[in-house]
């Protein structure tokens, strides 16, 4: 399959299923500070995240390259130590080809890291259980504010590309 830019990949490859390029390793060397946060504080945050529509990202690895990649997935309400998860509608393809890793919430201010272990998962669903504390990095210096029914319209180079407003701070916004 050859994508609209011309980049060549596999049908279960990251390009195909619309994930972000993530590399873990990353969150110690650069990020300002790590905290634990315990179980019961991250299931909050995960059902406010849900009942809010924002964004969680399911962490996974491909099995051949081992390159890590974030999914956008809908939580269902959290009870416990796990969650049913499912791929956003948004996301095409599977994740047959994909190890999952953990959740990932982004609050706009922090990153919240959970390791998890997957049950009953299907290629576009799975059932996430909790490993011990989540881990949080403090990202930024300015708070992000989540956007949602926004739609963007650019005009790059004679080519028009759709999208979405995800994001802004005081200096822009941030588009997908």
């Amino acid at each position: 399959m050859v994508t609209a830019n011309g980049v060549r990949c596999d049908e279960g490859s990251a390009s195909t299923a619309h994930g972000i390029q993530f590399r873990r390793a990353d969150l110690k060397s650069a990020f300002f500070a790590k905290r634990k946060v315990d179980r019961k504080r991250f299931i909050n945050t995960l059902n406010y995240h849900n009942f809010m529509g924002f964004q969680v990202f399911a962490l996974v690895r491909h099995g051949l390259t081992r390159e890590e990649f974030l999914f956008k997935v809908d939580p269902g309400p959290c009870r416990e130590d796990h969650v049913f998860c499912s791929l956003a509608a948004s996301i095409q393809g599977s994740m047959d080809a994909f190890e999952i890793e953990g959740l990932v919430i982004d609050n706009g201010d922090s990153v919240i890291l959970m390791d998890i272990d997957s049950e009953k998962r299907s290629s576009r669903s799975f059932t996430a259980r909790f490993k011990g504390a989540a881990a949080s990095f403090q990202t930024r210096h300015i708070k992000r504010h989540p956007c949602s029914m926004v739609e963007a319209h650019i005009n790059l180079q004679g080519a028009p590309l759709k999208g979405a407003f995800k994001n802004s701070t005081p200096q822009g916004w941030g588009s997908g």
